[in-house]
């Protein structure tokens, strides 16, 4: 870094090695191989006062395997889980600040390339002939090219802050496992543009509320042996959030929030996950004329500080709810002596609320005293049917 601050660079970098965990010693793993290496830098430029831009890389090399046999290959083992993956993740950001330095516009572009390859099966306990043709197809390969790019404009005024900007980004994914023709061919685009303003009318409260509008264009190629299914739709979605903040007395805070959310149907990396069940393997299916998913989320707590005498004492006490509305699930459709095909379909409805409680007692700078617990319901109601053939 330069002495006056204008130029400066930062390396980092990290291997992991991990060896499989066997705690039963029944030969399956419950704790994964892991072989990680990570490298990246980050530099800055300042061609004046007011500009600055930033440049970040990286490279992540990583190797997991589960399940047992580890001395062989995959498709020799009982069952694995294998997953190779190679990313490279680069961005640029130019920040520049008006004359009086209480207002920025930021405008930046980022992108990853991701290439993995991916095994899940094995040969069950008692292999025969068909398991070992079914071991060798349940090599995988995926593709995956993201990029990003918007700008932001910031204006901070005295105690209040507004922040707004537009947001575009790709997203291409090509998914296969030839042995068992599987193909997820996907490509979606995303406009998003957002506004928020920081409010804070009393040394006492203070809130934040904001609006993202997004659309989504999906355009997808999904093939499952005999099954094909394509999707070309546009999706739009209003999403508000709210926080607040009110200290009741010196002791006592209150926070409060709303957000809402919302998932475009297409297949996301969960689905490309293969399970096995009962030596079968478990594919998902996109379903089609689905629903965008939202979800409303409320949070409320209170946070309790007191001092009695060197002994500082800390409560809080915080509960939220989250409703689902058209919640995708995936249902069984159809079985075969080979594989099993999960649907994915809009639930009707699915809710998840919840407490929890912590409490921090310090009698001395030596001694610190932790505890705390939670209690959490989720309901789910389902409207689709399992129709097995």
């Amino acid at each position: 870094m330069d002495e006056d601050l204008k130029t400066g660079v930062t390396f980092y970098g990290m291997h992991r090695n991990r060896q499989p965990y066997d705690k039963n010693k029944d030969g399956f793993s419950e704790i994964t191989e892991l072989n990680n290496t990570t490298f990246g830098t980050k530099a800055f430029f300042k061609p004046s006062d007011v500009n600055k831009i930033t440049v970040d890389f990286s490279t992540v090399q990583e190797f997991r395997r589960g399940g047992d046999q580890f001395n062989k290959s995959p498709h020799f083992t009982a069952i694995t889980e294998q997953l190779e993956t190679n990313s490279l993740i680069g961005g640029l950001t130019y920040d520049h600040y008006l004359a009086d330095y209480k207002q920025k516009i930021s405008v930046y572009a980022s992108g990853q390339k991701t290439t993995r390859k991916s095994f899940y099966g094995g040969l069950g306990e008692s292999p025969t002939a068909v398991d070992s043709l079914r071991a060798a197809n349940s090599y995988g390969n995926t593709d995956d090219a993201s990029f990003v790019t918007g700008t932001q404009y910031t204006n901070n005024f005295e105690d209040d802050v507004f922040t707004a900007g537009i947001e575009f980004n790709y997203n291409n994914t090509n998914d296969q496992i030839p042995g068992y023709q599987r193909i997820i061919d996907q490509k979606t685009k995303g406009l998003g543009t957002y506004a928020q303003y920081e409010w804070k009318p009393l040394a006492a409260f203070k809130a934040l509320i904001g609006m993202r509008y997004d659309h989504v264009f999906v355009d997808g190629q999904y093939h499952l042996q005999d099954v094909e299914r394509s999707s070309k739709k546009n999706f739009g979605s209003w999403n508000p959030r709210l926080t607040i903040l009110y200290d009741i007395n010196n002791s006592i805070q209150f926070r409060g929030g709303y957000a809402r959310g919302f998932r475009a149907p297409q297949a996301f990396n969960e689905d490309m996950h293969v399970t096995s069940i009962g030596g079968k393997q478990v594919f998902v299916l996109i379903g089609e004329n689905l629903k965008t998913e939202y979800s409303n989320a409320y949070t409320g707590s209170l946070n309790f500080n007191k001092n009695f005498g060197t002994t500082q004492t800390s409560l809080l006490v915080e509960g939220f709810y989250t409703q689902l509305n058209n919640p995708f699930t995936t249902i069984l459709t159809s079985e075969s002596n080979d594989i099993m095909i999960e649907e994915m379909r809009n639930g009707t409805d699915a809710h998840v609320f919840g407490t929890n409680l912590e409490l921090n007692i310090a009698p001395s700078g030596v001694f610190t005293f932790q505890a705390g617990g939670n209690h959490s319901t989720v309901t789910v109601s389902i409207s689709t049917i399992d129709c097995r053939s």
